[in-house]
């Protein structure tokens, strides 16, 4: 049954196929066009009605307004006043433009105390022994460098502190030492030490 066919299609020649299919390609593409024809005919056809439409309807107002003017004259009709539309003023204020504001850039923060530059001692005055030993344990843990412990005599009734004047700037690392001492004491404010004094701070602990 194939060998049929294939005989006869063999038969054909090439001008018996190629004229049919150009004729159907040729008849597509007609079609083709004459779809997008009517498309774009459609459209513009509408945008035409359309703008005709609003002309008309700004005619017709035109026309009513005029009709309005002539019958209200002889009626003695009021007469509708159009007011043109305010115009907005500027205020001149609004008007300057915005003057240039300068930043003050914040002072730059002052450098992190070394707290271990301070050379401190501290004396037990009182007969108890090793509490010269405890308040520089409790010193060393806070981050704190003592360079010597020792007893004094003769005995105080208060704790003292005393600083060098040149080393008053170290307010915090002052503030934490007085907050340890008074864990344990009472001490009194901070007392100048002598500037050619071999330590910077001093604590003396006293009976209280």
């Amino acid at each position: 049954m194939f060998e049929k066919y294939f005989f006869q299609l063999k038969k054909l020649r090439f001008k018996q196929v190629i004229y049919p299919v150009i004729s159907v390609a040729f008849f597509a593409m007609v079609v083709f066009v004459f779809a997008k024809s009517a498309v774009f005919l459609s459209l513009s056809i509408n945008k035409m009605f359309l703008a005709t439409e609003r002309a008309s309807e700004a005619e017709a107002q035109k026309i009513d307004l005029e009709s309005y003017f002539l019958v209200a004259k002889k009626l003695n009709l009021p007469e509708i006043v159009i007011a043109p539309s305010p115009e907005v003023e500027v205020s001149p204020e609004l008007s300057k433009e915005p003057e240039a504001s300068f930043l003050v850039s914040p002072e730059p923060p002052l450098p992190p105390e070394d707290k271990t530059l301070l050379k401190i001692v501290i004396y037990n005055s009182t007969l108890k022994p090793g509490l010269a030993g405890l308040l520089k344990t409790s010193l060393v843990d806070a981050g704190f460098s003592v360079a010597k412990t020792g007893n004094l005599a003769p005995p105080k009734e208060t704790t003292l502190l005393q600083v060098k004047p040149s080393k008053k700037s170290y307010q915090n690392s002052l503030q934490e030492i007085l907050e340890l001492v008074n864990q344990s004491y009472q001490p009194e404010s901070w007392q100048e030490l002598d500037e050619a004094g071999e330590f910077d701070v001093v604590i003396v602990i006293g009976e209280k």
